[in-house]
């Protein structure tokens, strides 16, 4: 059974306005992020949104992934996947 990360809704989303776009020009990657991209398969881009929105996109994937019983404690977790320090990645930045 497929398990939705979003929520039902009877609400419909709003549409992103011009103010909050963001277009490609606006932080471009320099050679050394395109290079981390390339080897790594992610890229750290610092201040795209706020500490607020990382939390609640944090506890949305949390919410999701304790479906499959996943949990914050690292023996429910299966394995590591690709992203080198992944467990890092899970948790706030601790220079936050």
């Amino acid at each position: 059974m497929k398990r939705s990360i979003v929520q039902d809704s009877e609400t419909p989303a709003k549409p992103i306005d011009k103010k909050h776009r963001v277009s490609s020009e606006a932080a471009p990657l320099d050679q050394e992020a395109i290079d981390s991209f390339t080897r790594d398969g992610f890229v750290l881009l610092r201040d795209a949104f706020s500490s607020s929105t990382a939390e609640k996109c944090r506890d949305l994937i949390w919410t999701r992934l304790e479906q499959d019983g996943i949990t914050k404690d690292p023996s429910t977790w299966v394995e590591r996947h690709g992203i080198p320090g992944n467990s890092a990645v899970l948790y706030r930045n601790s220079e936050e």
